[in-house]
């Protein structure tokens, strides 16, 4: 059984927008399996990514870095800035050479950059292996929050249990 995980796409060209989605979308049908079942929320700028943010935090945002009414780096300032979206993966999508991308992503917090048009196989991977890093230090919170749990009980068990002095 594949996890869920959902997807937030911002892309200003709805060709790549919907091709993109379509791509996550044949993941859910065995056309390529990344371990996902992937769920998208498509939106056109940054504007409506950060609404849709506030209506549901994505397990990955993929966000194209050159869009009207709010660029890509402003958008992932926005998204780092906000401590509930910080751990968010996020992946560029850049129009032309990536060299001045990939050094500016680096230093806002970017994951990774992709030229359009991009190679499917080699973002379905990199999405795969962000994916697979998130859900595995969600899943070290929750063992270590458990452990915290279980301590606790414990220390209140054997405070009531011990003698009043």
């Amino acid at each position: 059984m594949n996890k869920s995980a959902t997807i937030l796409l911002v892309e200003d060209d709805r060709i790549i927008l919907e091709g993109l989605a379509e791509l996550l979308e044949l993941c859910n049908i065995g056309f390529c399996d990344i371990g996902y079942q992937i769920k998208t929320i498509c939106t056109m700028n940054g504007v409506e990514g950060l609404s849709a943010l506030y209506a549901h935090a994505p397990d990955l945002i993929i966000s194209d870095n050159m869009m009207p009414k709010m660029d890509g780096f402003e958008f992932l300032r926005r998204v780092r800035a906000n401590r509930s979206w910080a751990h968010i993966p996020f992946v560029f999508l850049a129009p032309r050479d990536l060299t001045q991308e990939i050094r500016a992503g680096r230093l806002t917090g970017v994951d990774g950059c992709f030229q359009k048009p991009f190679d499917s196989d080699e973002l379905l991977q990199f999405i795969k292996s962000l994916l697979d890093r998130k859900f595995q230090q969600s899943d070290r919170e929750a063992d270590r929050a458990a452990a915290t749990k279980r301590a606790r009980r414990r220390l209140v068990a054997t405070l009531a249990s011990s003698p009043r002095l």
